[in-house]
């Protein structure tokens, strides 16, 4: 109440989206506002105990929307350090489609001299349920063209093990990198209109066919008639894409480091 809400006059300015109850009904914004105020009273990049209790019975679907819409309106308004408290929030309720704003941005913010952001960002990926962001996050731990940005991914999965109480050994092993495939090795884009369904072969090949069951050599880049939706989808299926041979690279110098440890 009263001077605490100040503090996100930037956002309340805006329509924000609205929020529902798991049952459907809707919820009250005092409800959202209090979330987002618990993170940006957190004081660091992390998991807010208070948002997970006030999140708790809230459709996941209307939160993923309104992180990334707080995101966005963020960065569109020059993704200020004061209020980097975004970067958690959004990591946290935004799932994939923030997985690829936020791996984006923490590969060009260092182009731009904004090393120190870019650190937040990748602690902030950690904290995401989406199994790809983890992958991502180890990936630039071991090799990034930026050493402050790697040292940070490093640290990042160490800080993630410690919000979970868990080891970051136990982390790698816990949190397997499904990349959005089902356990039948499908995952399906939907353009609106039209959609894809991709299926990993054994040998790590990608086959893709249209909702008309015909093969297609590559994923399609969305088209006038496709619905706004076909964007977000192919921007998927490329960090998808990417996600895979990162996999591979990740779970080979995995295995290389446990038998070099029990020799």
């Amino acid at each position: 109440k009263g001077s605490k809400l100040k503090k996100l006059s930037w956002l309340l300015n805006e329509s924000l989206v609205s929020l529902r109850n798991a049952d459907g009904t809707p919820a009250d914004d005092s409800i959202r506002n209090a979330i987002l105020l618990s993170y940006s009273e957190l004081g660091r990049i992390g998991r807010s105990s208070t948002a997970v209790e006030l999140s708790a019975e809230l459709d996941p679907a209307d939160l993923a929307k309104l992180a990334i819409q707080v995101y966005d309106l963020w960065f569109a308004a020059g993704a200020q350090a004061k209020h980097k408290w975004v970067l958690p929030f959004a990591a946290v309720y935004g799932g994939a489609p923030m997985t690829q704003r936020l791996s984006k941005a923490i590969h060009d913010w260092p182009e731009h001299q904004r090393g120190a952001i870019a650190c937040d960002a990748v602690m902030a990926l950690a904290l995401s349920s989406d199994p790809a962001a983890i992958v991502i996050v180890d990936a630039i731990s071991r090799k990034f063209k930026f050493r402050q940005v790697k040292t940070a991914a490093a640290a990042a999965l160490q800080n993630a093990a410690r919000e979970l109480g868990i080891s970051a050994e136990e982390l790698a092993d816990r949190i397997v990198p499904t990349l959005g495939f089902d356990k039948t090795g499908r995952q399906v884009f939907d353009y609106g209109k039209r959609s894809f369904t991709v299926r990993l072969t054994d040998t790590l090949e990608l086959e893709i066919v249209n909702d008309q069951g015909k093969a297609v050599k590559t994923m399609p880049a969305p088209g006038k008639t496709d619905d706004p939706q076909a964007l977000d989808a192919y921007e998927a299926f490329k960090t998808m894409k990417k996600g895979i041979k990162t996999t591979v690279t990740a779970q080979r110098a995995k295995e290389d480091w446990r038998c070099v440890r029990a020799q």
